[in-house]
């Protein structure tokens, strides 16, 4: 990963948290019950998505950190990233589309809605997807990626008054996110040596496993992921 990108997504990564946990803030002191569109400037919308390819790199390379041990849920994490960076663009688009010719926004309020919920879904399930690398190299961040979901859930029921909760539960979803964002961060940053170094795909499959004893039942077995090194 080129390491001006690195610091970049490190940057940008913690930048979203703390914009994450400031709406948080904003939402729970207002009581705000729903999570949804609100009025920003074009130039704060501008920023954000010149934010989503960094923090989406440095998400990627974490997916292909566990290639090696698990295929499927490297290219899940891969898939569900690349929908997320897809739904961020088009909700931030349409924003700033909106921003700049007022007169669009009837048209387009109920698609900003429905990308929002969209987006909030598929940050819920990314961060799922990254829990099998998270569950290995960082227990506090696997802890924290499990929680959007069940509160994307009960964010849903409060919105459509399914159940009633006293509390908002966007602002939750808002923190969790953050909170996910922030140990995201300092994980990059903590091992920032082995998101720069390159990782050799064929180091990974061909020289570091071993054909483990037919009798034992185990099959191929990876010895050693080139991905861990360090």
């Amino acid at each position: 990963m080129p390491r001006a990108l690195f610091y970049t997504g490190v940057v940008f990564t913690l930048l979203a948290a703390l914009m994450a946990g400031a709406q948080a803030w904003a939402r729970w002191t207002a009581g705000i019950p729903v999570i949804g569109p609100e009025q920003s400037s074009p130039l704060r919308l501008f920023l954000m998505l010149l934010m989503i390819g960094p923090i989406g790199a440095l998400c990627l390379r974490m997916c292909a950190f566990i290639f090696a041990r698990d295929l499927y849920a490297s290219l899940t994490g891969m898939t569900l990233t690349g929908a997320a960076m897809t739904a961020a663009t088009g909700v931030l688009v349409v924003g700033l589309q909106m921003s700049l010719k007022p007169e669009t926004s009837p048209a387009l309020a109920l698609f900003e809605w429905l990308g929002f919920y969209l987006l909030a879904f598929l940050c819920a399930v990314a961060l799922l997807a990254l829990h099998p690398y998270l569950r290995l190299r960082s227990p506090v961040g696997a802890a924290l990626a499990l929680m959007p979901g069940p509160l994307f859930i009960g964010m849903m029921a409060q919105d459509f008054s399914l159940l009633h909760f006293s509390s908002p539960v966007s602002a939750i979803y808002l923190a969790s996110i953050a909170s996910c964002l922030t140990a995201i961060g300092f994980h990059a940053l903590r091992h920032r040596h082995t998101f720069i170094e390159p990782t050799d795909l064929r180091d990974m499959l061909d020289g570091r496993g071993t054909r483990a004893n037919a009798s034992s039942g185990e099959g191929f077995r990876i010895e050693h992921d080139a991905a861990f090194d360090g």
